[in-house]
C-alpha cells in the first residue's frame, strides 16, 4: 500500500513539475517587446498614427502594462470615438478602435459627427462634399437636427442644402445647391418652408404673379428668400444683396 502511494505521489510531483516547466516556458520575457492586433477596420486612422501611439506600452511587460492609460492615449486621436484594449497570452496586445463617422463639416476646418462632438482632424480636405455647418459649439446636436428637418421640408424641390449658419437672434441662414439662399426663424421653420414650398411653384405661373414678377424670375436663377414674414416672403436677386 505503502509503495502504492509513493508512486502516486511520484506521478502528482512530475505532473506538477511539468505544469511548471510549460508555464515558464510560455511566460513573456521581462525585456521581450508585445507585438499587437487591430480586430476594427480602420478608416481615417492610419497604422503609423496607431504605432507612435502604443509604441512605448509594447515596451513595457506583458504583466505591467497599463490597459487603461493606453486606451486614454488612443483615444486622444480626435477620429477615435471609443478604444478598447485587452492582453492575448502571451505576448499580444488587441486593439479595438471605433471611429467617428462625420456627417458634416463644421465651419471649414473642424467636423461634426452624428451626435453632434465636433472634432479637428488634420486634414479635412477629403470631406469637402459635406455640408457646412456653423453655429456655436454648444449647439452642434441641435443644428444636426435642424439641417436634416430642414433637408427633409426642401426634398420635394429637389434641393440639397450646402450650408447653414445659425445666428444668434436664432435666424437660420440656408444656402442651398440651387443657387439660392433661404433665411427663416429656427423655431418656426416647419411651418416658414411649408409655406414657401406652396407658394414656391406658383411664382413661375403668369396666372397667378404679375408679368412683372416673372421677368424678374427669369433674368435671376439665385434669389435671397426671406421667409420671416408673418404674412409671406420677401425675393431679391443675389446680384443685388450686400
Amino acid at each position: 500500500m505503502l509503495h502504492r502511494w509513493l508512486k502516486l505521489g511520484l506521478v502528482v510531483l512530475l505532473a506538477g513539475l511539468v505544469v511548471v516547466w510549460v508555464l515558464l516556458m510560455m511566460k513573456p520575457e521581462q525585456n521581450a517587446t508585445l507585438s499587437y492586433k487591430i480586430i476594427s477596420p480602420l478608416q481615417n486612422i492610419t497604422l503609423d498614427q496607431v504605432e507612435d501611439q502604443i509604441w512605448p506600452y509594447l515596451e513595457q511587460s506583458f504583466w505591467d502594462v497599463d490597459l487603461v492609460g493606453l486606451q486614454q492615449v488612443l483615444q486622444l486621436n480626435p477620429w477615435v470615438e471609443s478604444a478598447f484594449v485587452s492582453k492575448q497570452w502571451p505576448n499580444q496586445l488587441v486593439l479595438k478602435l471605433v471611429e467617428r463617422e462625420p456627417v458634416a463639416r463644421w465651419r471649414q476646418q473642424s467636423l461634426v459627427d452624428r451626435q453632434g462632438v465636433i472634432f479637428n482632424p488634420d486634414d479635412v480636405a477629403a470631406f469637402g462634399h459635406l455640408v457646412v455647418l456653423d453655429a456655436h459649439e454648444l449647439q452642434s446636436r441641435a443644428m444636426l437636427r435642424h439641417w436634416s428637418e430642414v433637408q427633409a421640408l426642401l426634398n420635394p424641390l429637389d434641393w440639397q442644402v450646402l450650408g447653414m449658419t445659425w445666428f444668434a437672434d436664432d435666424v437660420l441662414k440656408v444656402d442651398v445647391d440651387a443657387g439660392h439662399q433661404i433665411y427663416l426663424i429656427a423655431s418656426d421653420k416647419k411651418q416658414l418652408v411649408q409655406r414657401f414650398m406652396l407658394a414656391w411653384p406658383k411664382l413661375s405661373d403668369s396666372t397667378v404673379q404679375p408679368v412683372i414678377l416673372n421677368s424678374a424670375l427669369k433674368q435671376s436663377a439665385r434669389w435671397k428668400i426671406d421667409l420671416r414674414y408673418s404674412n409671406g416672403m420677401a425675393l431679391n436677386p443675389l446680384n443685388n444683396v450686400d
